[in-house]
């Protein structure tokens, strides 16, 4: 019930074409996911879980449109 009053429209495009000339990789490529499902925040959890690695944004130099921020 966010009642969003904007033009905003979605950019999604299918990843079919650009994911699947990483198949060659096979073995090698061990981690895939699409931020627009669950935002870039679940993506990088996901991603610090299965590694134990360390993610430290620079959230000046993530680009948001206006529109998304507003909501």
């Amino acid at each position: 019930d966010l009642h969003l009053e904007s033009a905003l429209e979605s950019d999604t495009a299918p990843l079919t074409g650009p994911a699947s000339s990483l198949w060659e990789l096979g073995p090698a490529l061990r981690w895939m996911r699409d931020p627009t499902r669950g935002g870039l925040a679940t993506t990088l959890n996901e991603l610090t879980v299965r590694t134990g690695l360390t993610v430290r944004l620079d959230e000046e130099a993530i680009p948001v449109r206006r529109e998304v921020a507003g909501a």
